[in-house]
């Protein structure tokens, strides 16, 4: 397994971008256009194929860009739609992913607008289906990106059949807002190293796994 919390040298010089508007409040900044880029390049170098990518939480676009460089296809999936409409070209559903269909309830985070998150008790929120990957029946993917706010294991598990049948290189982002679902720490690891997965790679908070 190769560990690098330094993957992009970038990080240093890239300017702190400017606060976003009205929308997402004053104290909310966005992502720069670069953002851990290296580390979807590291997990495009280890797919067996490049057919199709989906990139769930796909923010503003910033992997689903990088990932129409390399892919005959990609998938953009993403509940907040400020964020959304800001996606280049190809299929972008307005979506949260889970296990099961529902209704998503999106809240803000504290930082930035990357951090819009499902609040399953919440009474109010900008409100957004949530779907499951399996329900899209999509074919040949070669590339699952996952970064969902905590929400990674329940969008593992509506995944399952897409995962079995097409091995895909799984990239989740893992950093610590897993519990605020009940999700126990190694939880999500320790479902897919039982779904034939090892981990390859970290880069940071993101991990890649492959078919093992």
């Amino acid at each position: 397994m190769k560990t690098d919390e330094a993957a992009d040298p970038q990080r240093k010089s890239s300017p702190r971008p400017a606060p976003c508007g009205s929308f997402f409040g004053p104290t909310l900044y966005d992502l720069p256009l670069d953002h851990d880029l290296p580390h979807l390049r590291a997990a495009i170098r280890l797919c067996r194929s490049l057919e199709l990518a989906i990139d769930g939480g796909a923010h503003r676009g910033i992997w689903s860009r990088e990932m129409r460089r390399h892919f005959k296809s990609v998938v953009s999936i993403e509940p907040v739609e400020e964020n959304a409409k800001h996606i280049e070209a190809g299929v972008v559903l307005l979506a949260a992913l889970g296990a099961e269909p529902g209704t998503a309830r999106m809240q803000a985070g504290t930082e930035n607008t990357g951090q819009w998150h499902h609040d399953p008790v919440a009474t109010e929120g900008q409100e957004a289906p949530i779907i499951t990957i399996d329900a899209l029946a999509l074919a040949q993917v070669s590339l699952l990106k996952l970064d969902v706010e905590g929400m990674e294991l329940f969008a593992l598990k509506g995944a399952e059949k897409t995962i079995r049948d097409w091995r895909p290189v799984i990239v989740v982002e893992m950093n610590g807002l897993h519990r605020r679902y009940g999700t126990k720490d190694g939880e999500t690891e320790l479902w897919l190293i039982q779904h034939g997965y090892r981990l390859a790679e970290q880069y940071n908070k993101d991990q890649i796994w492959v078919w093992q």
